[in-house]
């Protein structure tokens, strides 16, 4: 079975660069990429206000294609400053 699913994500990673998408929750891809060998980079998009804790998105790249999605983390983070951002606690 993990065969497969290697084979239909790789199908489906086939048509983006890099996939946008949460790291917890709803959508989380952590448990699907463990399985498969995609690349991922967590990144921080700010504080989640329900606990005032560091919230994130996950790139998810290619097999092999870690350059890709460090450059969007990267640029991503040269638009924000949520990566400069801490809980009130780590002050």
């Amino acid at each position: 079975h993990r065969y497969l699913l290697q084979q239909k994500v790789n199908e489906v990673m086939q048509t983006v660069d890099v996939l946008i998408c949460p790291t917890r929750g709803s959508g989380n891809q952590s448990a699907i990429t463990n399985l498969t060998g995609q690349p991922v980079v967590c990144v921080p998009i700010g504080m989640d206000k329900r606990n005032n804790l560091p919230a994130s998105i996950s790139f998810l790249g290619n097999v092999y294609g870690e350059a890709a999605i460090l450059l969007a983390a990267k640029a991503y983070q040269e638009k924000t400053n949520f990566h400069l951002q801490h809980p009130p606690a780590f002050h």
